[in-house]
């Protein structure tokens, strides 16, 4: 069988050990993509929210300052997160996937400043940056049960 034009072959493992960690894998990349949804109306609603804040608000310009170099540091840390955690995902590759679970803890720091921090938390920002807060647990999880499927193919 020939590999289709377009298709990048060098990510795909076609062994049967790789169909036998095919649903973690799959789990934990569904689960990043509905985080990454959840991040991306966050950072948004984020941004609205620290505008209006500054204008509306008795807001000190230190704390607006911070709270947007945060908030771009933020999505910085996020997005090379999520590439090198779908990267090592769909590749099968140990060490981007390693990269995004050590990402993962100054993510949940981040949505813990947002959350507990931060200097005007709305109700909904608390509600979802719990639900973040909760993804990110579960991206660690999936994605260490992931590294350890991944770890035990090798040894086969």
């Amino acid at each position: 069988m020939q590999p289709q034009q377009g298709v990048n072959t060098s990510c795909i493992r076609l062994t049967d050990a790789a169909h036998t960690s095919l649903s973690s894998s799959w789990t934990a990349d569904e689960t990043r993509a509905c985080g990454a949804l959840l991040r991306t109306a966050l950072c948004c609603f984020q941004a609205l929210t620290s505008v209006l804040a500054g204008l509306l608000l008795p807001y000190p310009t230190a704390n607006l300052v911070l709270d947007v170099a945060m908030l771009f540091l933020y999505l910085g840390i996020e997005i090379i997160r999520l590439f090198f955690g779908t990267k090592g995902n769909l590749c099968q590759r140990k060490m981007p996937l390693g990269i995004s679970v050590a990402l993962t803890f100054p993510s949940t720091m981040m949505a813990s400043y947002y959350l507990l921090l931060q200097t005007y938390v709305l109700r909904l920002e608390a509600i979802m940056n719990g639900i973040l807060l909760f993804f990110c647990g579960s991206e660690l999880l999936l994605e260490v049960l992931t590294l350890t499927a991944f770890s035990s193919m090798d040894r086969m």
